[in-house]
């Protein structure tokens, strides 16, 4: 599975070279949709390649190389996404989505099979976002991963699609079996259009890069 180290470079340059964003990653956008997304972090590198069938299911494939206690675990796995539950409101929008998958990984010079299962929840408005999602990886090589995150932010000035907009956000993740369980890390924001940006670092130096688009 070494080859599919690159599977990142491509989606990184992809997205930010071939693809004319919006405020957060949804498992499934409008029909006949693709998104691309791509995160990198000081100890995880994460793609997601989908293509929405229908304005409630996405089929797509995800790749995940996580390191943990000083191991490594590269995992690859097709993933199906489904919105539950969408509200649209005069000045809001919030949905809950459901996603997962089955896959292999690669732990230790050793194969295995892997399973994925999580939700998300999101409201968002002009001037706030929140968010909270949860996603466990279990392997039949107990290399498990398993991360809740939560999300809130406020919009210091108004500004429409075809405009930059800019966000600050806090985030917060819960990561039973790591060395650091529970990470707070402030961020920024941008996008404009069909681009998405998002960076932000721990205090202890932790950093992370969120990069998105949809076409």
């Amino acid at each position: 599975m070494v080859y599919l180290k690159y599977f990142l470079l491509i989606l990184t340059f992809t997205t930010c070279t071939l693809l004319p964003a919006f405020s957060e990653a949804h498992p499934v956008i409008y029909k006949g949709g693709w998104m691309i997304h791509s995160r990198i972090s000081s100890d995880r590198i994460d793609g997601h390649v989908a293509y929405s069938l229908t304005h409630r299911f996405a089929l797509g494939v995800r790749y995940a190389r996580i390191e943990q206690q000083n191991q490594t675990a590269s995992s690859v796995w097709p993933q199906l996404g489904f919105l539950l539950k969408r509200w649209n409101m005069d000045a809001a929008q919030a949905n809950i989505y459901f996603f997962g998958g089955m896959g292999v990984q690669d732990f230790r010079g050793s194969q295995a099979l892997i399973g994925s299962l999580g939700a998300q929840a999101d409201y968002e408005t002009r001037r706030i976002y929140t968010s909270i999602r949860g996603e466990t990886l279990l392997s039949t090589l107990d290399a498990h991963s398993h991360r809740v995150t939560a999300k809130a932010g406020i919009a210091p000035y108004l500004a429409d699609y075809d405009q930059l907009n800019t966000w600050i956000i806090g985030v917060v993740s819960y990561r039973p079996g790591t060395d650091e369980v529970v990470r707070f890390a402030p961020a920024l924001r941008f996008f404009y259009s069909r681009y998405f940006l998002e960076a932000g670092s721990t205090f202890t130096g932790k950093w992370f890069v969120n990069l998105m688009t949809h076409f």
